[in-house]
């Protein structure tokens, strides 16, 4: 019996739901050193997210790593799937 390996997508982006931005906000800043930054509610009270500067070659900052991706979180809506 012959099995093949295919090797697995990489993750390239992430969004995560929040009931309080502020918090949420600070939290990852505090816990990853992560930075943000508030879209308005123009475009739906969207936060990008930012795992590392833009062309970040180690040292890095704390918890930043090689292959860091970004993000983005989105407020949450009860009446919204899988959130």
């Amino acid at each position: 019996m012959s099995t093949t390996t295919v090797p697995m997508c990489s993750v390239v982006h992430f969004e995560m739901p929040y009931k309080d931005r502020l918090r949420a906000q600070n939290f990852y800043a505090a816990a990853f050193g992560w930075t943000h930054q508030f879209m308005g509610p123009e475009m739906g009270d969207y936060v990008l997210v930012n795992t590392a500067p833009a062309g970040a070659r180690p040292p890095m900052p704390p918890h930043a790593a090689l292959g860091s991706i970004n993000g983005g979180l989105f407020p949450y809506k009860a009446d919204w799937p899988m959130q």
